[in-house]
């Protein structure tokens, strides 16, 4: 268990406490609202409340404090700002887990955008060797300046990536003309890596 969930723990408790005290003075409002505010930290302990969640109970819980010290109840008072405290630290670190987690999708999604264009930089070094050898050097320099494009990082958009697609499936409509079924199938498979 972390230092944030510590503090939760110990500031709902505090607030399961301060809820029994104002009950106890007649100030059932206020009771309720601490409990749902305790409720809420709780809630923010097990994974079931979200950031807008905390955030609504810290509004709540300064409306409370000042609300508290406007009766004159310092004590009260106090004991909620424990409470904002430690929404407020649990807060920060949800933000910071969200920006590790986006961080973590944000690399997976380059790695898998990394390991087609390998795929697909494979496939066009055969099938550029494959026309050739075939004697299709105009449809061998197509794909040449495609792989080029996949290999040069500065200049790879999603319009680059677009443009070769494109170019892959007019290639293999050529080779369809030319009677080279094979190397239409292969190309039709790049334009899908693209």
């Amino acid at each position: 268990m972390d230092n944030v969930d510590e503090n939760l723990e110990e500031a709902e408790s505090i607030g399961e406490s301060l809820a029994t005290s104002l009950k106890a003075l007649g100030l059932e409002k206020d009771s309720l609202e601490i409990k749902r505010i305790a409720t809420v930290m709780q809630d923010v302990l097990v994974g079931r409340a979200d950031n807008v969640s905390l955030e609504r109970a810290m509004v709540a819980t300064k409306a409370e404090i000042e609300k508290l010290r406007g009766m004159g109840r310092e004590e009260e008072a106090v004991q909620l700002e424990a409470m904002l405290r430690a929404m407020e630290e649990a807060q920060a670190a949800q933000v910071k887990k969200k920006g590790y987690i986006d961080q973590w999708d944000m690399r997976l999604s380059r790695i898998k955008a990394a390991s087609r264009e390998e795929a697909a930089i494979g496939l066009l070094i055969h099938l550029e060797a494959e026309l050739k050898l075939n004697g299709l050097e105009q449809e061998a320099a197509v794909l040449a300046s495609m792989r080029e494009a996949l290999q040069n990082e500065s200049t790879l958009t999603g319009d680059v990536l677009e443009a070769a697609a494109l170019e892959a499936d007019d290639l293999s409509r050529r080779l369809k003309a030319l009677q080279k079924p094979m190397m239409m199938v292969e190309m039709e498979e790049l334009g899908t890596k693209l």
